[in-house]
């Protein structure tokens, strides 16, 4: 009836080490040869699978949490949902060669993926279909389920519109080639994405602990008799 931690993974996130070093500058704006243009920022949200499994004891359940279950000393995990959250973008530039034979680059369109592509809810071997004990662990885990879903959503407006600001602000970069440039922006696209998504995880989790809690699994329990 624990939850695993949510990782968030981003493509480039390795990019940035490799560019924090490099001698790639902004430009100011108007040292560049490129019309005005606001940059087309798009935000989808995943719908995710949702994949139920019954063919895990407790302490196999427990091996996958990571140890989480130690939380609840003198109770058996009896469940858990459990996902790997991802976050996608793809990126398209302008580009203008300048008079010293230098690229100007600026951002065209951001599209950005976030969310669970699949999340697994696990339910102990010993508790059989349509029985009391399974409904109940079932609309636990299904709730950690709603609560990854809706988080998300109710931040989505904030994440749009600061992402959309953040590529509006971005100076146009100036390099050698259009590659180092959009790994450039690539690079701090990244760690803006993870700066955005921080409120999402901090109110996720309180979120799940509040129905992990003791109190909550002792309602739980006293719904059926035979755990």
């Amino acid at each position: 009836m624990l939850f695993s931690p949510i990782k968030i993974m981003t493509h480039y996130a390795a990019v940035f080490l490799l560019l924090s070093a490099s001698h790639l500058y902004a430009a100011d704006k108007a040292q560049c040869t490129l019309n005005e243009h606001s940059p087309d920022v798009s935000l989808q949200l995943r719908t995710p699978e949702i994949h139920y499994s019954e063919r895990l004891d407790s302490e196999g359940i427990a091996r996958i949490s990571g140890g989480l279950h130690s939380r609840a000393p003198g109770w058996k995990q009896t469940g858990l949902t459990h996902g790997t959250e991802t976050t996608e973008f793809s990126l398209t530039t302008r580009s203008a060669r300048q008079p010293n034979g230098q690229l100007c680059t600026v951002i065209d369109q951001l599209d950005v993926t976030l969310g669970f592509k699949v999340m697994a809810v696990y339910i102990a071997r010993r508790y059989h279909p349509g029985s009391c004990e399974y409904q109940v662990i079932r609309q636990h885990e299904q709730t950690h389920v709603s609560i990854n879903q809706n988080t998300l959503l109710s931040h989505n407006d904030r994440i749009l519109r600061s992402l959309t600001l953040f590529a509006e602000s971005l100076m146009p970069v100036v390099s050698e080639s259009a590659s180092q440039a959009n790994e450039r922006l690539k690079a701090l696209i990244a760690v803006k994405l993870k700066e955005l998504y921080r409120p999402v995880q901090v109110e996720r989790q309180q979120a799940h602990q509040e129905i992990d809690s003791r109190a909550a699994y002792i309602r739980s329990q006293t719904r059926c008799s035979n755990w």
